[in-house]
């Protein structure tokens, strides 16, 4: 047998081994809760939104002013909280108007 084929054969497989190697594909595609799907300009970052003058900010039928709306944009920039800081804005009553939109 060649060198190769012994380290072929040597490792484990299954789909244990592969959560341990790291699979090729991701686990689901990423998520439609971004801010660029918000903001039609280049939003990576929670300064990105702050430095973002306010005609430029989604109105969202002037339902949200544009403190909460600058809030909302800064939300969408943090990947793995985005969920409960939008679950958490959203509990304000005076905010519920903006999901009609």
């Amino acid at each position: 047998r060649t060198l190769s084929a012994a380290r072929d054969a040597s490792e484990p497989r299954g789909f244990l081994a592969s959560l341990i190697r790291g699979g090729t594909k991701p686990r689901a595609p990423p998520s439609g809760a971004d801010t660029t799907v918000v903001v039609a300009a280049g939003v990576e970052t929670e300064d990105d939104v702050l430095h973002m003058p306010n005609a430029k900010l989604p109105s969202f039928g002037s339902r949200l002013s544009y403190a909460d709306t600058e809030l909302l944009c800064q939300y969408l920039t943090v990947p793995y909280l985005r969920i409960p800081l939008l679950l958490d804005f959203f509990r304000d009553n005076r905010r519920h108007r903006a999901l009609e939109s």
